[in-house]
C-alpha cells in the first residue's frame, strides 16, 4: 500500500472560460484533460458565471458536488438542487447547465471504470475498510488525522490523502464535525 498528500500548491490550476479549475490527480500521470486521453480525473473548480453549459464528455461519467454555496443544475431538461457536499452523479454525454457561483470538486472517468464518489461527515473518529485498489480523501473545512497499520499524519485542509494499492483499514480522526470526499476507483 502506498499513501501520498498531494499539496494544494501542488494542484494543476489553469482558467477556464468561467472561472479556474485545479486539477487534483489524472490517470494515467502525464495525460491531458484537453485531449481526453485520461482514464480518471479529480479537480475543484470555481465557476464565476451566472450559468455555464457543462462540456460534452461522451464515454465518460461523472459526479460533482457543490463545496460552499448551492449548486443549481438543469440536467436534460430536469432540475437539481444540491447543497454543499451533496454528490450528484451523471453520464457526461448529458445535456448539463449550471446557474451558481460556487466552488465545486469533480470526479470524471470513462465507462466500464469502477469509480465513484461520497461525501460523508467525520466526526471523532471513522474507520474504513479498504476493499478498493485506490482511494483519495479530501477535506476543505479543517485538518484531520489518519492512521494505518503501518503509517499515521496528518491531513492538512485541502490538501487530498491518496492510497494506491489499498489493503487492510485507513482511521481517520477529527477534533471537530469535518465534511470529507472519499473517492474510490
Amino acid at each position: 500500500m502506498k499513501i501520498s498528500i498531494v499539496k494544494w500548491s501542488d494542484f494543476k490550476t489553469s482558467t477556464w472560460s468561467g472561472g479556474t479549475t485545479s486539477e487534483i490527480i489524472i490517470v494515467p500521470k502525464g495525460a491531458e484533460v484537453g485531449k481526453r486521453n485520461f482514464d480518471l480525473r479529480i479537480s475543484t473548480a470555481t465557476c464565476d458565471l451566472d450559468e455555464s453549459v457543462f462540456s460534452d464528455y461522451t464515454g465518460f461519467k461523472r459526479y460533482i458536488a457543490p463545496v460552499d454555496g448551492e449548486l443549481v443544475l438543469d440536467v436534460e431538461g430536469s432540475e437539481v438542487k444540491l447543497s454543499p457536499y451533496e454528490v450528484y452523479g451523471f453520464n457526461g454525454s448529458e445535456a448539463v447547465t449550471g446557474y451558481s457561483k460556487v466552488r465545486d470538486y469533480n470526479l470524471i472517468f470513462k465507462e466500464g471504470l469502477n469509480a465513484q464518489m461520497e461525501s460523508f461527515v467525520l466526526r471523532d473518529v471513522k474507520v474504513l475498510t479498504l476493499t478498493s485498489k485506490n482511494y483519495l480523501i479530501q477535506s476543505f473545512d479543517s485538518d484531520i488525522r489518519f492512521e494505518t497499520e503501518n503509517e499515521s499524519g496528518v491531513l492538512n485542509k485541502n490538501d487530498a490523502l491518496l492510497i494506491e494499492n489499498a489493503n487492510g483499514f485507513l482511521k481517520l480522526y477529527s477534533e471537530v464535525e469535518t465534511p470529507l470526499f472519499l473517492i474510490q476507483y
